[in-house]
């Protein structure tokens, strides 16, 4: 409760149209039964409610014989006349009475939500009807989502084998959450059903595996995979349906069925961006419920010299976890090449600690110290934090004295908060020692994000770094003083570039709109409910407040690891949080040892290196967001999340080595970072990552490269505008598309990716792409949002 609501005056209001009579209330009790029927075709839903308890009152036996005599005199051209007759219906029902030709009628009526109506009391009254299976299918069918979620959700009750068929009917039509939830839950409820009979192979839904995979994962069991593997191994799975099919394999397979997944990610012809995501979801797996795949597992040798950086470290990170032994020399060779990119080498490297035994130790003790390069003795530190906590610490502080803000040592504090005594070992090591300012600055907003109170290790940052202050606590005086320095002085066009500038970082938690981070509140309409003083005290003293649901649980497991972070869910089998690098991290419930609240994952400090004129940009543009004008997010379908391709070296060598259009294809060269749409609606293009390619003209500038995605449940027509077509070029998935400034869409269900080249030096505005929707096209576009 906020401290300047008062105890008298409430917050519910009773609206009232200006200059018109309130609405009269009609008298219930006394009057004649035909007069209470007639009250059920009111505009008021307060008086048809009314109406019916009085009726239910009354009972049956008064009642039900004027009920079909007032249907009866309902005016046939009356545009509410379906309403009016699912009133009756649901009166039949109150009094304990169903009018099964009545409920037929309205099952097949033209008005969708009176189906769906129909459909929820059939629900009730499933006896009524003799094929009832036959007829929650036509309803399953119906072109109107409500009705067919009713329908699912309908047939949970129905023991008939084919109830489950009928439901999983429902998945040849476009989904949103709701229906999805409803599937799933009938799924579970009916398992007793359908699921000895899909493990005797009585059941297969016709070789449809998508209505297998989606039953099958809604109920978790393990012991019912059988079907899919002979499905993949007989070859009766489409291509493009693979994917999904040894995900669910992975997620509830045994180490046989795994074995068939790594079999299937090192095979030679599989793409690399496939194989990534099989050994993800297989040490996924093997974390979570301590299983790997059967059988020799050194045919992930070829995958450590691969081309993907990426596929090299998850190969890496499977070898430490399965401690194959045998690839230690390759795992070695790896860390220590100057070929190795820096994600590699750090899988690489904690794949060696994983292994364990003094040769590790020996290894990353060498390569902690002189002459190695920062970025290879950091993530050995990390690495020997995993094997040797005490000596991890002494030469995390050797490393850390000689590093600057820009070497990035947050891996390095995180490595010890993320330990149960990693904290207080560290803290020891510091003792007697000197590090910069800035590195302490950093170290001090790692501890304060680790969502723990680390009073001893902050209290050793602050020595070694000489460090006097602390966290900036206003007084009276002074907020009063920054209230009105934001009203009068602060600019909110300045503050939403301080608020989207990487050093402030606040998309990196925060999304506007949907676009951005999760770990803490979408800011869209912040400044239509916080006050001033509200904003100033979040961002300088985050823990004194910290908004409802986004409280910190800290959980630490029975091998010492300590993890921190936004609950997203929680099941039986395991707990899943959202840490403060916006990446949710599952545990096991089984492997929990302790669980406590925390405080905010927002770190104090995050505005030192802001000036006082700076935070009053900041705050101010925050208190505008959520009013009425220039900062008001728009119903506008605008593209706000994309990703912006990185002018590495072996980016910029791979386009020019081949062409635009590679950029529009999922090539191992290209490093895609997030960027966000300003509130509204416009990419900046200034200061995007440019490559340029040879034998450019002197001074000339080069292109940068963005994509973003649209997703389609229901295929059909809609239109792409864009504010500017000038120095642009278009793909759609890797097809290249003429530009418009506005184009007609025809895309078929699924995702599509969007890719934009953009000439630098023809354009000189910003990009805005918005979606719309084509007058009389059934298609339901949306476009992807997030981080």
């Amino acid at each position: 409760r906020d401290p300047r609501r008062d105890h008298t005056h409430g917050r519910i209001w009773r609206v009232t149209y200006k200059g018109r009579p309130l609405v009269k209330r009609p008298q219930l009790v006394k009057a004649p039964t035909p007069q209470l029927l007639k009250q059920l075709e009111s505009p008021e839903g307060w008086t048809r409610q009314q109406a019916k308890r009085v009726l239910k009152e009354r009972g049956a036996k008064e009642v039900l014989p004027e009920l079909p005599k007032w249907v009866a005199s309902l005016k046939q051209n009356d545009p509410l006349i379906e309403r009016h007759r699912l009133e009756a219906l649901w009166m039949h029902e109150a009094l304990l009475d169903t009018d099964a030709d009545l409920l037929a009628q309205l099952l097949r009526s033209d008005d969708s939500r009176v189906r769906a109506g129909a459909t929820r009391v059939l629900a009730r009254n499933l006896d009524v009807v003799g094929d009832v299976v036959g007829v929650l299918s036509r309803q399953v069918a119906d072109e109107n989502p409500r009705v067919r979620l009713e329908a699912v959700r309908a047939l949970s009750a129905v023991r008939d084998p084919r109830a489950i068929e009928s439901a999983l009917t429902v998945l040849e039509f476009p989904m949103d959450r709701f229906i999805d939830y409803a599937l799933w839950q009938t799924c579970r409820d009916l398992q007793g059903v359908w699921l000895p009979r899909v493990q005797a192979g009585e059941l297969t839904f016709g070789d449809d595996v998508s209505k297998l995979v989606f039953a099958l994962r809604s109920v978790g069991n393990t012991n019912a995979i059988a079907p899919l593997v002979g499905l993949l191994k007989a070859g009766k799975v489409a291509a493009e349906k693979r994917s999904s099919v040894l995900a669910v394999v992975t997620e509830l397979g045994g180490p046989g069925e795994l074995q068939y997944v790594f079999d299937e990610a090192t095979a030679e012809k599989q793409i690399a961006t496939q194989q990534v995501a099989l050994l993800r979801g297989l040490t996924a797996v093997t974390r979570q419920r301590k299983i790997r795949p059967s059988g020799n597992l050194s045919a992930i040798e070829p995958l450590l010299n691969a081309e993907s950086a990426e596929l090299q470290a998850v190969a890496a990170e499977a070898v430490g976890l399965w401690k194959i032994e045998s690839l230690r020399g390759k795992l070695v060779r790896l860390a220590q090449s100057a070929d190795t990119k820096p994600g590699a080498r750090s899988a690489a490297l904690g794949a060696i600690a994983n292994l364990g035994g003094a040769e590790s130790r020996k290894l990353l003790l060498k390569l902690t110290g002189k002459p190695q390069k920062p970025p290879v003795r950091m993530a050995a530190t990390v690495a020997l934090a995993r094997v040797d906590l005490n000596q991890a610490a002494t030469r995390a502080v050797d490393v850390l004295a000689e590093l600057t803000s820009a070497d990035k040592p947050e891996q390095l504090f995180a490595a010890f908060l993320s330990q149960k005594q990693g904290a207080a070992v560290l803290a020891k090591a510091l003792g007697g020692r000197t590090l910069t300012a800035d590195i302490a600055k950093i170290g001090l907003r790692q501890a304060s994000a680790s969502g723990r109170k680390q009073d001893t290790l902050a209290s050793a940052l602050r020595t070694a770094g000489g460090i006097t202050t602390g966290a900036r606590k206003l007084t009276d005086a002074e907020m009063q003083q920054m209230i009105t320095g934001v009203r009068e002085h602060g600019d909110a066009v300045r503050g939403e570039a301080i608020f989207r500038r990487d050093d402030v970082a606040c998309l990196k938690c925060h999304a506007i709109a949907g676009a951005g981070g999760k770990v803490g509140p979408d800011l869209v309409s912040i400044g239509g409910s916080a006050q001033v003083d509200y904003l100033i005290d979040s961002l300088l003293v985050p823990n004194k407040k910290v908004k409802e649901n986004y409280n910190t649980l800290v959980i630490v497991t029975d091998k010492g690891k300590v993890h921190t972070g936004v609950k997203v869910r929680e099941s039986a089998r395991e707990v899943v949080l959202r840490d403060a690098e916006d990446k949710e991290v599952s545990i096991p419930r089984g492997s929990i040892e302790e669980r406590a609240d925390g405080t905010s994952l927002m770190p104090v400090g995050l505005t030192e290196k802001l000036t006082d004129a700076e935070l009053m940009d900041l705050v101010q543009f925050m208190s505008q967001l959520g009013k009425i004008g220039q900062f008001q997010v728009s119903r506008d379908r605008v593209v706000r999340r994309w990703r912006v391709l990185q002018a590495t070296p072996d980016a910029v060598y791979r386009i020019r080595r081949t062409r635009h259009a590679t950029a529009a294809t999922d090539d191992a060269a290209f490093n895609w970072k997030p960027a966000y749409s300003t509130v509204a609606g416009l990419l900046p293009t200034s200061g995007l990552p440019e490559l340029s390619r040879n034998r450019v003209t002197p001074g000339a500038k080069g292109t940068a490269f963005v994509h973003c995605e649209l997703e389609v449940t229901t295929a059909g027509k809609s239109q792409l505008v864009l504010n500017s077509t000038d120095g642009l070029t278009m793909w759609i998935n890797s097809t290249p598309r003429a530009v418009a400034d506005a184009m007609l869409l025809d895309l078929p269900q699924g995702r599509h990716r969007l890719t934009f080249a953009i000439d630098m030096s023809a354009r000189k505005t910003g990009l805005r792409v918005q979606l719309e929707d084509v007058e009389g096209s059934a298609a339901v576009v949306r476009v992807v949002s997030g981080k």
